[in-house]
């Protein structure tokens, strides 16, 4: 998870993620934000399902997302670049408190 910085959901940790684009296949889109947003290429295992975003009007301004939401590893001795968007990275056995709250319900469900 990374810990948002910027453009909604500050100082929450989030899964990464973002928009697909006009015609971009979802496994492009998936490997793109990725390397965007962590400086890496991933394996994706599985769909896992879907995170609707109720809060996202009060925590951004605008919007409705729906994310689509994979199980992916990483590869083995691999450095993490963040983006401007976070400032910190780690792996959880717990959910923090400080969760984006759809994804912590959604990880719980699991």
């Amino acid at each position: 998870m990374t810990l948002r910085q910027k453009n909604g959901y500050i100082n929450q940790w989030h899964m990464p993620g973002g928009t697909v684009f006009f015609h971009e296949k979802i496994a492009d889109a998936i490997q793109r934000v990725a390397f965007e947003e962590i400086g890496i290429s991933v394996v994706v295992k599985k769909s896992l399902g879907y995170v609707e975003y109720f809060s996202e009007v009060a925590e951004r301004g605008f919007g409705y997302t729906i994310s689509l939401a994979f199980l992916c590893t990483l590869p083995k001795n691999v450095k993490i670049i963040l983006d401007n968007q976070a400032n910190e990275f780690d792996f959880f056995k717990t959910i923090p408190s400080n969760t984006v709250l759809e994804q912590k319900e959604f990880i719980n469900r699991l």
